[in-house]
């Protein structure tokens, strides 16, 4: 009974702890929730205009074609001088269609005209007007009904993002670009096929500059999501059926899973050239199933051709747009910024040479860890090589510049010291601002110390108030500023670094030796909550210590001593003290 009453009594503390702390409006408020509500409300609005004006177009266009015959399912008046072969000063001249009548014969050859696309757009308005009449809630249930798979769409996207991609929640530029993009192309669409009245085998187009340009600032999984979206939403714009919305989808999959990376200037266009032959494949498989005639197939298939390969050349043009726009930078700009001429990397070189040779040695390490775990190999070797530019503006204080000579802290106090060792984060990010390193790469700066304890001057701090009577400084104090790292690669570097740097100090470094060395720095760091907010798993962080062990060992693994080059002494024989032999007499 009491053990009863203690845990009720427990039960009811902790419902106050819940109640007392932030309610859910103020989480969602938080978490950046409001403004993505509005974002994704716009985009809502946006599409449902886009799509119901008009609200039901006429299924008809110029070279499309019939599948079957067409009878008019009304009577209703058809003007003669709408046909483009009667003189526009020619009287109207009206005829009565009756109802029954066959106005459009199956098409088995060649394509439909603009005087057969009149009639029997004239019997699908005379068609709607009747029912609307006989109906006044008719428009509104089918206005309700494409607006709710619209929200659908929408919200199954909303929620993808909010589960799978919650920075983008917080970051409502990132929201509204992705908003905009979706906007621009549905946009593209309407006014191409639905004003234009031109193939709508042309979407294909806009479908695949959102792909790759999705594919390039996120991962493939986001991509592949968000232009499944846009694909069925300009399936519903364009009133496609579902053979014409799978060849969008073929070619949105194909575009997304061949962009990994984009480490080569055509490497877009190349992709283009594979899509191009999908989509002509798809196009032939759509129409054949539904008895196309051949020549629209064929026109069909040349038309989403060509709008690829035009799609190509365009996103390889307005790549560098597409990388300021979401703030990315892809493989190829990496590799630019590899470059040991860039000025950054040469003043590094030139002023902190064993820092520059520190940070080679990261990359190497740091590549090939991201990419044992599926993570930006490329990326996180490239944030290695910049991540110590801060200590540019004073190399002495690191022993990796110091070259034997004396340390300058010698000289200073551990709260001195520690200014200068901090200042290096400080300083490269400034550095990097003022070089115009891409923001993906700063990163890698302000994170790679994370905020972690500055040991060696906590604990000579420590000592120094201990022979003078006080207390121990707080740790806080002498800690680095952080962000912690929010991304794999930028983890690694931090769990890199540390690695490197102790197996460098360790008096030994046998295989043994750098295992459990290694071991004890990533746990020391997972225990200091250094790996919180990025979005390792336990798993991987044990493949990252795998691959880090092996790349040390490569590093400081045993060398045999070669023998002497000196020759061996024979008997008797003796050497004069500037090591000529002596002269037999």
């Amino acid at each position: 009974m009491f053990f009863n009453k203690k845990k009720n009594r427990q039960r009811r503390e902790i419902r106050k702890s819940v109640s007392a702390g932030p309610g859910r409006w103020q989480r969602f408020r938080d978490a950046g929730g409001v403004g993505s509500v509005l974002v994704a409300v716009g985009l809502f609005v946006a599409v449902l205009i886009m799509d119901t004006c008009p609200l039901e177009p006429a299924p008809y266009r110029v070279d499309g074609y019939l599948a079957e015959d067409v009878y008019a399912r009304v009577e209703f008046q058809f003007a003669e001088s709408q046909s483009p072969t009667t003189a526009p000063a020619t009287p109207l001249s009206r005829e009565v269609i009756p109802k029954g009548r066959l106005i459009g014969t199956r098409t088995t050859s060649g394509r439909l005209n603009e005087a057969q696309v009149a009639i029997l757009s004239a019997e699908h308005e005379a068609f709607l007007r009747q029912r609307n009449n006989e109906s006044s809630w008719r428009r509104f249930w089918i206005f309700l009904g494409r607006a709710g798979v619209i929200a659908g769409v929408i919200a199954m996207l909303c929620l993808y993002v909010a589960k799978y991609s919650p920075r983008i929640v917080k970051n409502h530029w990132r929201a509204f670009a992705i908003a905009t993009l979706i906007l621009l192309v549905l946009l593209l669409t309407r006014v191409v096929i639905g004003a234009g009245g031109m193939n709508p085998y042309l979407s294909v187009f806009g479908i695949f500059v959102a792909a790759a340009m999705f594919a390039v600032a996120y991962d493939q999984r986001f991509a592949f999501a968000v232009t499944g979206a846009l694909v069925i939403l300009t399936a519903l714009q364009v009133r496609f059926g579902i053979g014409g919305m799978l060849a969008l989808w073929s070619a949105a999959a194909v575009t997304v899973f061949q962009l990994h990376e984009v480490r080569t200037r055509i490497k877009l266009i190349e992709v283009g050239g594979v899509v191009t032959v999908v989509m002509l494949l798809a196009v032939w498989l759509v129409e054949s199933a539904s008895d196309a005639p051949w020549q629209i197939i064929l026109v069909d298939g040349c038309c989403a051709a060509v709008a690829v390969i035009v799609a190509g050349f365009i996103t390889q043009g307005i790549l560098p747009l597409t990388e300021r726009a979401f703030s990315v930078a892809t493989s190829l700009t990496l590799l630019e910024w590899c470059d040991a001429n860039k000025p950054l990397l040469k003043r590094l070189a030139l002023e902190a040479p064993g820092t520059y040779n520190h940070s080679l040695v990261l990359g190497a390490m740091c590549e090939s860890a991201a990419e044992a775990i599926g993570a930006r190999g490329l990326l996180a070797r490239v944030g290695a090589y910049y991540h110590d530019v801060g200590k540019i503006n004073k190399p002495d204080y690191f022993v990796e510049n110091q070259a034997g000579s004396a340390s300058k802290h010698e000289k200073l106090s551990p709260a001195m010291s520690l200014l200068v060792i901090k200042g290096h984060v400080k300083d490269g990010v400034e550095m990097a601002r003022q070089y115009g390193l891409p923001r993906v790469l700063r990163q890698f700066i302000a994170t790679h110390h994370g905020t972690t304890l500055v040991e060696y001057f906590y604990h000579a701090a420590a000592e120094q108030r201990a022979d003078s009577g006080e207390s121990a400084p707080d740790e806080v104090e002498f800690r680095y500023p952080g962000p912690k790292p929010g991304t794999k690669e930028a983890a690694i570097l931090m769990l890199a670094d540390a690695s490197e740097s102790s197996v460098r100090a360790a008096p030994e470094q046998t295989a043994g030796k750098i295992e459990t060395q290694v071991h004890f720095v990533i746990t020391k760091r997972l225990m200091d909550g250094q790996l919180d907010e990025c979005e390792l798993t336990l798993r991987e962080v044990h493949v990252i210590e795998t691959s880090l062990v092996k790349s040390l060992c490569g590093m400081y693994h045993v060398r045999l001593k070669y023998p002497s080059q000196e020759k061996p002494k024979t008997e008797g024989e003796e050497e004069t003290p500037n090591g000529s032999k002596p002269k037999k007499e």
